[in-house]
């Protein structure tokens, strides 16, 4: 079959590799789309080195081969958890298979979905529902999944003040699922594409903070900061940033992984009692409620805006390493 290989330094190519092997209790899926994410840019593309696995979590596809699996038949439509853990410690209990001591994780730690199939144990699959496309799939798995459950986290009430910082696919998402929970948007970016984005979107207020009086719109909207402020830059200015405009008592919900960030913990933190969660991912549970929101939002469908074939690996990644669209996908 034909799979991405990711050869470092920003340099990926299409290649013939062996199809996968189903063991007992595993299906095999065909893919039929395959997203690229932020961290398989920044973790992968990135790296200076050849990347072991083929890469790509992200992913929607059918059932065409299974092994001792009663769960699901030959043609199912299923998107995928990519997380596989062992199921019985207290994390997997609870659904927090994150924190699973025997965590692997598709397109990481083994082969992942940018090629025509993968096997999967059944763990993983989710059967998608008759009214959901493969394409709305597609962005309730990670893609939409991630930023749900961090708007979730915030508990976000009524009319809340609410700043999403940092407006690539992640942020985007972010502010569409926090206007879905009752929050009064403003998007931040020093991107113009990006929050042009925003507004297409229906996002009222987007922020440059480049060009706009960032106080003069915090005082003018808020009385003393935003009440809950979501971080997907993972930049240290973006961090930095939301504890600046968060108010005395409000939340930080933290989603972009930023490596490094010097931080006074008294003046940033302490002296305004913030509550700061970090967010990194959904559970199975939630998938039922992200589905009934994406029914809610026909449109969300658009933030797909380039489509590759396998054979196009290299523009595709570099199509999304240049931030030039939202959503680039493989359908191989």
């Amino acid at each position: 079959m034909k799979a991405v290989k990711l050869l470092g330094n920003k340099k990926a190519i299409t290649v013939d590799v062996p199809m996968p092997v189903v063991k007992d209790g595993y299906c095999l899926i065909k893919v039929a789309e395959s997203g690229i994410c932020g961290t398989d840019l920044e973790l992968l593309f990135n790296s200076k080195d050849e990347v072991k696995y083929i890469p790509g979590h992200e992913v929607v596809g059918t059932v065409v081969e299974k092994n001792n699996v009663d769960e699901f038949k030959i043609g199912d439509r299923v998107l995928v958890n990519m997380h596989i853990s062992c199921m019985k410690c207290k994390y997997c209990k609870r659904e927090k298979r994150i924190f699973c001591k025997q965590l692997k994780v598709i397109g990481f730690d083994l082969d992942g979905s940018d090629a025509e199939y993968i096997a999967l144990p059944k763990m993983c699959l989710i059967k998608i529902p008759d009214d959901i496309s493969f394409d709305q799939a597609l962005l309730l798995t990670d893609a939409l999944g991630t930023p749900y459950a961090a708007a979730k986290k915030a508990n976000i009430q009524p009319n809340d003040n609410v700043a999403v910082i940092g407006i690539g696919p992640l942020g985007l998402m972010c502010c569409l699922c926090a206007k879905y929970f009752g929050g009064k948007l403003f998007a931040i970016d020093v991107v113009p594409k990006r929050l042009q984005q925003a507004s297409d979107f229906g996002i009222e207020h987007i922020v440059d903070p480049n060009s706009d009086d960032i106080n003069a719109i915090v005082g003018k909207f808020t009385i003393d900061g935003f009440d809950i402020v979501i971080e997907c830059s993972g930049s240290a200015k973006g961090v930095k940033s939301a504890f600046k405009y968060i108010r005395p008592e409000g939340k930080v919900i933290q989603v972009g992984v930023c490596p490094s960030v010097q931080i006074n913990t008294y003046d940033e933190w302490i002296a305004k009692e913030i509550t700061i969660i970090g967010s990194r991912g959904y559970v199975d549970s939630q998938v039922g409620e992200i589905a009934d929101f994406i029914r809610k939002t026909p449109y969300i469908t658009k933030a797909i805006t380039h489509r590759f074939p396998l054979d196009k690996a290299q523009e595709a990644f570099e199509t999304a390493d240049s931030k030039s669209g939202i959503k680039v996908i493989f359908t191989p």
